[in-house]
């Protein structure tokens, strides 16, 4: 049988790991925007526009960040888009890795899921 002092506790517990994933999501979600902000200031118009549409494409997307090299394999007729996907257990949900490459030689890449 647990005490009044017990259940205190594990809310306490409870509490405190919640408010420490709600600080960890707002700082990932900050880390992006300035990411997206900084390219899209450095890209053509019509570029970040297919950049929008992959990330838009991706469903959840996060942790975006700069790399030198690609992940994946590249996508046929997209051929500035590389995906490193992965199928979940129930066989109908997916994850894995986006990069898109940028005209400075680098490539934008973000996490996903569906």
């Amino acid at each position: 049988m647990t005490t009044s002092k017990d259940g205190d506790k594990k809310d306490m517990i409870a509490n405190e790991a919640a408010e420490a994933w709600l600080t960890e999501l707002v700082e990932l979600h900050c880390k992006d925007t300035l990411i997206i902000r900084q390219v899209k200031s450095e890209i053509p118009k019509k570029l970040f526009k297919q950049l929008n549409y992959e990330i838009y494409e991706s469903e959840n997307y996060c942790n975006f960040r700069i790399i030198d090299h690609p992940i994946g394999e590249i996508q046929g007729e997209r051929m500035n888009v590389w995906v490193d996907q992965h199928v979940g257990i129930c066989g109908d949900d997916y994850s894995g890795i986006v990069c898109f490459k940028l005209p400075n030689g680098k490539y934008i890449a973000w996490d996903y899921w569906m």
